[in-house]
């Protein structure tokens, strides 16, 4: 006798197959795009450091086909909605802000206690040998820990909490990851700082962020870091001042 369910569900993964591949094809083509209109900072981290380079770009195919693909496949099959027969712009528009609400408090989160917690600095240390130069292949250039943890996780939260549609989760998806790529591209600093609100997280204070460690935790969207400040700035009594950022462990530059 057919097993109708095996077949119906293998077409399902194969869908979510092809669908996750098209998210990685288009974020790594952002990518590529990127990183040669930052062909100047990419050759000087090129010239420097030659092994670094080629280690990160690689991690970026990594991280985004071994395991990111995979991953879309089974939020898929056990996050998301599937039938959006009644789904309303206004419900996707909806998941979407709470889908990035999530995903920026969770990354925070994430972030900070890379940077604050003995111990777990060594899943993120790779990602902070781009400081001097940082190309747009930083952006995923990173652990596979990290790219499980304080990459997917926090969509898993996300999924989880909120069970989007399909069209809310692959948005939420490209946005962080344009996000993403898009706050390690270095002449977008000055504009980004220039023309982006102020409770976005831009080019500047993220690169800041690699140059300093112990400022900025908050990416790719939302800015975590603004929030707490001005909660911390309106409920300290007989104060203006901007609170410290948490130290975070000293590291040696990338460049030999």
């Amino acid at each position: 006798m057919i097993d109708t369910a095996f077949f119906l569900q293998s077409g399902e993964i194969q869908e979510s197959f092809l669908a996750g591949s098209k998210i990685a094809a288009a974020i790594l083509t952002t990518l590529v795009v990127l990183e040669i209109l930052s062909y100047d900072t990419v050759m000087a981290l090129y010239k420097r450091d030659k092994k670094l380079y080629l280690e990160g770009l690689a991690m970026n195919f990594v991280n985004h086909i071994a395991f990111g693909i995979p991953i879309y496949v089974a939020s898929s099959q056990f996050l998301m909605r599937k039938d959006e027969t009644h789904a309303s712009a206004l419900a996707i528009i909806a998941q979407i802000v709470g889908i990035l609400l999530i995903h920026s408090i969770c990354f925070y989160e994430l972030h900070k206690t890379f940077h604050t917690v003995p111990g777990y600095y060594k899943y993120h240390k790779f990602h902070h040998r781009y400081n001097t130069y940082t190309p747009p292949s930083a952006a995923s250039a990173v652990s596979v820990v990290e790219y499980l943890v304080a990459y997917m996780g926090p969509f898993a939260v996300a999924g989880a909490i909120i069970r989007p549609y399909m069209t809310a989760f692959h948005a939420s998806i490209l946005i962080v990851a344009a996000g993403n790529v898009l706050e390690h591209t270095p002449f977008l600093e000055d504009w980004s700082q220039k023309y982006m609100p102020v409770f976005w997280v831009t080019t500047r204070d993220h690169l800041e962020h690699h140059r300093k460690l112990n400022v900025h935790f908050a990416a790719p969207t939302f800015d975590i870091d603004w929030v707490v400040e001005r909660f911390t700035t309106t409920t300290t009594t007989g104060t203006c001042s901007t609170p410290s950022s948490p130290s975070s462990p000293t590291i040696e530059p990338e460049q030999k």
